[in-house]
């Protein structure tokens, strides 16, 4: 009986451990899967107003790469541009009244005063039935489609002109 115990409790043992092991490189791929794609992830505990962002996230923010834990509000004052700050918070709002999903675009500011385009998709966690208490989400930087976007339209404008000349 006491090898039967002893080796079911090594057996425990190496199954946690295989586990906790197979744990880290799904944490590893999935980190190196976000940094690639230019993503970052978030969750928001909206009755304590607390967000925490990955180190992905922070680095489509102009940040140092760790994670943090902060106010929502301090997201939007500190990083979300001016003129898109009231669209974000009436997103932000909108889905946790509505318990809908979240889907906003915006630009943000680094310090340098570079700006980002980051498109933003959230959803609310758990059931609902006792009041929204949690969202997630993702964050992609989608800047060089905004600029292509932009060149385009230059583009177009210009062989407008010279049509429109000829």
């Amino acid at each position: 009986d006491l090898v039967r115990e002893l080796a079911a409790r090594i057996y425990a043992r190496l199954e946690r451990a295989y586990a906790e092991e197979a744990l880290r490189d799904s944490e590893a791929r999935l980190r190196l899967s976000l940094s690639a794609a230019r993503m970052g992830i978030w969750t928001w505990e909206v009755a304590a107003d607390i967000q925490t962002r990955d180190a992905n996230l922070n680095r489509l923010l102009g940040l140092e790469p760790v994670e943090t834990r902060l106010p929502v509000s301090e997201f939007l004052q500190r990083h979300v541009h001016p003129e898109d700050r009231e669209a974000v918070a009436a997103a932000l709002r909108a889905s946790v009244e509505e318990g809908g999903p979240l889907n906003v675009e915006f630009r943000v500011i680094w310090s340098d005063g570079t700006v980002r385009w980051l498109r933003d998709q959230g959803d609310i966690l758990g059931d609902g039935k006792a009041g929204v208490a949690h969202m997630a989400g993702a964050c992609v930087d989608f800047t060089d489609l905004k600029v292509a976007e932009a060149a385009l339209r230059e583009s177009e404008e210009r062989l407008r002109l010279i049509v429109e000349g000829a």
